[in-house]
């Protein structure tokens, strides 16, 4: 295939813990689409980011394209046709990079199609930060009251993954206003729709995108990559878990792997711990006058948000 003909015609760069994954297996679903097996290859975004956490996250486990030759090898196998496609929703945060490398490297740079979704700010923050303990994402293991005293100088140093930095990834204002600077093309949607009616909002960015939508097979309401529990092993099956963890990954789906996953795994509730009222209000109040910023980039209606938002802030005083 022509090296220029494997660049993405459309991204979807974010916002984190806002429904990407979901979007990328839905859309992924379409005969006309084409998305990398990898669902976020973060290539635009650490060519020019000074913070090269998900490097170092990722080292020995998962090689993270760091070439243009490297990143273009992942659109070898779509069909002729076929609209290209990638989900990284750090994107969306790191703007800057994102841009620059876009503009400096993709031949169609004019003609990408960006999809953003968004979600409550402050949901996004309890949903990230369930995911951070999920993961063991947090190197100190922090609570959620001591990772917001501790953000300021954690991004000032630079050093860790985006996903640490929770309020700071929250304030998509600014975010987006960079996307619908640089692209004609952007569209804005948000979380409680795909929610509420993820078919109609699909076959919506099929049209966006430019495939039929009519061609999109049913995707359900399926809940992907959430964050409220975890798997942890049970008894023997924790030492021989740690042991073969790696060759897990690379034996195929099946049933018989099905079942040993049942057996000698089992879901545990994600314990964050009560967020204490003041620092919930806190959140409510500071995000309130974002969402307006919000309102005014996208044109959207967001007065559920701070509906919710003046709700909680009431019988939290």
């Amino acid at each position: 295939m022509n090296e220029k003909s494997n660049f993405p015609d459309f991204i979807i760069v974010g916002a984190a813990k806002s429904g990407t994954t979901a979007l990328h297996k839905y859309l992924d679903k379409h005969p006309d689409v084409f998305l990398p097996v990898e669902k976020e290859l973060y290539f635009w975004q650490v060519r020019k980011n000074p913070n090269q956490a998900i490097i170092r996250h990722f080292e020995g486990r998962r090689n993270i394209p760091q070439t243009l030759v490297d990143y273009l090898v992942h659109y070898d196998d779509a069909k002729p046709g076929q609209k290209k496609g990638e989900a990284t929703p750090s994107y969306l945060y790191y703007y800057d990079c994102t841009i620059q490398s876009l503009r400096e490297l993709h031949p169609n740079f004019d003609q990408i199609k960006i999809i953003i979704i968004l979600r409550d700010p402050v949901d996004r923050i309890l949903s990230e930060f369930r995911f951070v303990k999920k993961l063991g994402l947090d190197p100190d293991d922090l609570s959620l009251e001591e990772s917001l005293e501790a953000e300021v100088g954690r991004k000032r140093e630079n050093l860790l993954l985006p996903d640490l930095f929770y309020t700071d990834v929250s304030r998509y204002a600014e975010q987006v206003a960079a996307y619908k600077k640089n692209f004609s093309a952007v569209e804005v949607i948000l979380y409680d729709e795909l929610k509420e009616d993820s078919q109609s909002l699909c076959e919506r960015l099929c049209n966006f995108i430019g495939v039929d939508p009519r061609k999109l097979p049913s995707v359900g309401n399926e809940v992907h990559n959430h964050s409220k529990t975890r798997k942890e092993a049970r008894g023997i099956a924790k030492p021989i878990a740690r042991f073969v963890g790696p060759l897990w990954k690379a034996i195929p789906a099946c049933k018989l792997k099905a079942r040993i996953r049942e057996m000698a795994f089992v879901e545990r509730p994600i314990e964050i711990g009560k967020v204490r009222p003041d620092v919930m209000k806190q959140l409510y109040e500071r995000f309130l006058p974002e969402i307006d910023e919000l309102e005014r980039v996208t044109g959207l209606d967001l007065s559920e948000w701070k509906t919710r938002y003046k709700s909680a802030i009431r019988d939290l005083s």
